[in-house]
């Protein structure tokens, strides 16, 4: 391409300077392993005598001495592990400035630093991780002390509990403060049979010595006071997290990171003709609504079977080259395979030892069962297996799958997608005579929508069908609730064989390793965005760990054993899994079981420097996951608020502990992230505060309907038997044999009926919202003061869903109808009135990947239009071609030879880089089979650019 004389290889020459001066580190990406090298030579003397972190000072004073831990010690030349530990404080774990202002420091920046101090990290530091984590941090400080103004609140209701819930022989102390009753009495039960209290006839069912049955009342009935504290406790959390929610989006404006990229320039097209290939077309196409001109073209084809292909054989190259000495040409197939039988001798011949041994048995050959730590012999067969497979997917004709047009102006985006919006019925029917002549291209009515950020596409999942996206999004759905089943019914069997507490503890390892197993799992979905992508995941893990944590535990209790004081029953298994929140879960967090797997057991066996290195990356995390833990101790207080109001103190020891740990773990386990926005706090408040808030509302309503949690009720307008009972009927026999004397506390017969939802739903049909009117024709188990209290949550029940029900799906479901039969395009905030070519730190759409273990992403497109620092990164250690995968394999036509960092660019006068490729290689094919992005710069920036040479 050429402007004015000047070609966009002249342009590149001109600007490389500017270029590599360019940060990679402000976008997110880790240092090069040249960089890493320079830095590590530069501290070399500066760590003598630095303050080291307790686990690197035992492993350099005894155990790296030791041969069962570091089998390598003794071997000339094998990598050394005080340098990966070096490698792990200075690059790895985040540091500051030494100063009061404590400014994160980058690892190539000069300057005095140190790490993070967790103790000493206040708040306002935590902003230097970007706003998304400072988000976090936040809400969770704040929940946790919304958390104890309501238990505070709710200290009436705990002391009636503790008073009026409590006979003689009294509580546990932990369930002092919950509606576990304690206080019962027994009384005749005319149509009570042994199937109506399935797996409870053992304790709450009994023959006296005449054959009548007697049942067991609770003695623990509701107050006014008890509903009007829980009710205006949740008054208080709607207000707290609105408030919360405001304060919020001012702070994410104040601190926004949102500022222009290529999306505020940029439109894409979903529905292209699969042949329209040629970049030029598309420029020509939307010059008519731009208001200066188009500046980018970036095609994306559906070819994402061979990015993923070639992906895969990069992962194997890169883990082979680790195993071997530094320098091996990976590309000279006979001096490759020479290295490997070197390296298979030189690893033979090494003793294992008896630890050695042991850890093959139970965890190399295991890993190695699912490609993890292959051997080296096992990754050259599968690079050759690999190759072969892309080369025939190099011979297959791709279509044109999306297309990414960037203007010079916003208002030119503006225009273009005001000009083509179209209704969704218009475009499935293609209806070229509703939409304007100017607005068709090629007789077809495009689709042409507001783009998410260049880092957020997922380029290797954009082409798969809607169909297979919904498809496998519904298969994980129905995976992750045989998961919920599965753990209940571990749990369930936990608890009847050990108790509460070792189910609790199964509880929180099941929540542990649930986002590991989900990760696995969404490697079948299909998602075009990131956000698309972190949703779904952040949707199931929530959904698991809710309904494990709290939901479960309600279907496998039976509904008399909600408040009864049995060890397996409801109650006391909740306050078990609250001490399993507070205690083991951090503590499993904070063990960090991976990464110290990583670090003491994978790294002093590595064989290379580089090798040992990628062992103290540090722990990848997600800051989605973290937030289903705070929603779900958010979600479990709620659910349970009414009957265990005691259990807002535990939120908010839960949460503080949450905090101090979360932080310990960012500043000194967590490894790099980067920024990664408020998108996630926006998800979260829209969407899981909100639930919460609803669910609060609702299981309050349920439980206080569905006191006194006996299935008993009393006969209105007297008694409904003629039979006296007597006053003392001793020796009652269970279902079990045993036998027990007892007084009967009540001279009337009750009868048998469903207080709780699940045995209405089967008798009479869904009580929803819980009312009054669930009670049977002439029966009654509410009090007057129960009444007053359902009828209070039946109008609540039904504010809060209608409001739920407009915020979250009526206005979505609104735009999305209203969207099918006509457009819908409204422009969102105010032009900044900046061209694109002005913005320095601006990023361009095209084809690439991004892999947590790699420095920058892969492209995955043909850039040579493209102005290298629109890439967004530069690597001064090896050219862009080698993080291209279209020169991985060469394939038939291939317009030039992979080149190095110290080649000469072309000029004009230089002849064709296609005369230095081998003849099978050279030649044209009629489409191609990588992505297209071309630039067009303004006149201006082609002026600018030729200035810096003169």
């Amino acid at each position: 391409m050429t402007t004015k004389g000047a070609t966009m290889d002249e342009i590149r020459q001109l600007d490389r300077s500017s270029q590599q001066q360019r940060s990679n580190s402000a976008r997110g990406f880790r240092l090069t392993d040249a960089e890493i090298e320079q830095l590590m030579e530069s501290l070399e003397h500066e760590e003598e005598g630095k303050e080291r972190t307790w686990a690197r000072w035992f492993v350099e004073t005894y155990l790296q001495h030791c041969s069962w831990y570091f089998p390598r010690k003794d071997i000339p030349g094998a990598p050394s592990l005080s340098y990966s530990w070096a490698y792990y404080e200075r690059v790895t774990l985040p540091r500051h400035f030494v100063g009061p202002a404590k400014r994160r420091a980058e690892p190539n920046e000069k300057g005095e630093t140190e790490l993070y101090n967790p103790w000493k990290t206040k708040q306002k530091h935590l902003v230097e991780f970007g706003i998304g984590v400072d988000l976090y941090f936040q809400s969770v400080r704040a929940i946790s002390i919304m958390f104890l103004v309501a238990a505070l609140c709710n200290v009436p209701s705990i002391y009636h509990y503790a008073v009026n819930y409590s006979d003689d022989r009294g509580r546990r102390w932990g369930l002092e403060g919950s509606a576990e009753c304690a206080s019962t009495y027994w009384a005749y039960c005319e149509d009570c049979t042994r199937e109506l209290f399935p797996g409870e006839s053992a304790s709450r069912l009994a023959e006296a010595d005449d054959g009548s049955l007697l049942a067991m009342r609770n003695d623990c009935d509701v107050t006014l006071m008890l509903g009007a504290v829980n009710w205006f406790t949740w008054v208080f959390f709607f207000l707290f997290l609105t408030g919360m929610s405001m304060y919020q989006t001012t702070r994410e404006i104040r601190f926004d990171e949102d500022k222009l990229t290529a999306k505020d320039y940029s439109v894409a097209v979903k529905n292209p003709p699969p042949d329209a290939l040629d970049p030029d077309e598309w420029r020509d196409f939307f010059a008519q609504f731009a208001e200066k001109q188009v500046t980018l073209v970036s095609l994306h084809l559906d070819n994402e079977e061979m990015l993923r292909t070639l992906l895969l054989r990069r992962i194997q190259r890169d883990q082979l080259r680790r195993m071997l000495p530094k320098g091996t040409d990976l590309d000279d197939e006979d001096a490759l395979r020479m290295a490997v039988d070197v390296h298979i001798r030189e690893r033979d011949a090494e003793p294992q030892g008896c630890v050695g041994c042991v850890l093959e048995f139970l965890l190399f050959k295991p890993l190695r069962m699912f490609g993890l730590l292959a051997k080296a012999e096992s990754c050259l067969e599968r690079i050759d297996t690999l190759t072969e497979k892309i080369k025939e997917l190099q011979l297959q004709e791709y279509e044109l799958s999306k297309v990414y047009v960037t203007f010079e102006t916003e208002e030119g985006q503006r225009s273009a997608l005001e000009a083509l919006s179209a209704s969704r019925v218009d475009i499935i029917m293609n209806n070229t005579h509703n939409i304007p002549p100017s607005a068709i291209f090629r007789d077809r009515v495009l689709r042409v929508i507001d783009p998410t950020e260049p880092n957020a596409v997922r380029w290797q999942d954009l082409s798969d069908s809607k169909l297979y996206r919904v498809l496998a999004s519904f298969a994980n759905f129905i995976v992750t609730i045989g998961l919920i089943a599965v753990a209940g019914y571990c749990a369930d069997i936990t608890r009847q064989e050990l108790g509460p507490r070792m189910s609790a503890a199964l509880v929180a390892i099941f929540n542990g390793g649930i986002p590991f197993v989900l990760q696995q799992l969404m490697m079948f979905e299909r998602h075009q965005t990131e956000g698309g992508y972190q949703s779904s995941l952040y949707f199931k893990i929530t959904l698991f760990r809710w309904f494990n944590t709290a939901m479960v535990l309600q279907f496998i209790t039976p509904f008399t054993s909600s408040i009864s004081t049995g060890r397996n029953d409801l109650l006391p298994s909740i306050s078990a899994i609250l001490w399993a929140e507070l205690f083991i879960t951090p503590f499993i967090r904070y063990a960090d079981f991976p990464g110290n797997l990583q670090k003491h057991i994978l790294a002093p066996r590595a064989v290379t420097q580089e090798q040992m290195n990628l062992c103290f990356l540090g722990t990848r995390y997600n800051l989605g996951e973290r937030y289903t833990d705070l929603t779900k101790v958010l979600f479990v207080c709620f659910f349970y608020s009414a009957l265990f109001p005691a259990s807002f103190f535990f939120g908010f020891a839960i949460l503080l502990v949450q905090y101090y740990v979360d932080k310990i773990c960012l500043v000194r386990i967590w490894g790099v992230a980067p920024s990664l926005g408020n998108k996630l706090a926006v998800f979260s408040r829209k969407y899981f505060f909100t639930g919460a808030l609803v669910a609060f509302i609702i299981s309050s309503a349920y439980a206080w309907a569905e006191f006194p949690y006996d299935n008993l009720c009393d006969p209105e307008g007297g008694t409904i038997s003629k039979i006296i009972p007597q006053r003392n009927a001793s020796a009652l026999r269970f279902s079990d044999d045993k036998r027990i004397d007892v007084n009967v506390g009540q001279e009337e017969p009750v009868r048998f009926c469903h207080q709780g939802y699940r045995g209405q739903l089967e008798t009479y049909g869904f009580n929803f919202p819980p009312s009054v009117l669930a009670q049977p024709d002439g029966l009654k188990w509410m009090t007057e003061d129960q009444e007053t209290i359902v009828t209070w949550f039946y109008w609540s029940v039904i504010l809060a869903m209608v409001a739920f029900f407009i915020i979250g799906f009526l206005r979505i479901t609104t735009k999305a109808i209203v969207g099918c039969f006509r457009s819908n395009y409204e422009p969102t905030g105010s032009s900044q009135r900046i061209d694109f070519s002005c913005n320095q730190d601006i990023v361009a759409y095209f084809p690439s990947i991004k892999l947590f273990t790699y420095p920058f992403p892969f492209i995955a497109a043909n850039i040579d239009d493209l102005d290298p620092d629109l890439v967004g990164f530069t690597d001064t250690d090896k050219h862009l071609d080698h993080w291209n995968l279209m020169f991985d394999v060469p394939f038939p036509g291939m317009h030039r030879r992979k080149r190095s960092l110290n080649d000469p660019e072309p000029s004009p006068d230089e002849p064709s880089p296609e005369d230095e490729l081998q003849p099978e290689q050279a030649g044209n094919t009629e489409r191609p089979i990588f992505g297209i992005v071309k630039h067009y710069p303004p006149d201006w920036w082609v002026s600018e650019a030729l200035k810096k040479n003169r």
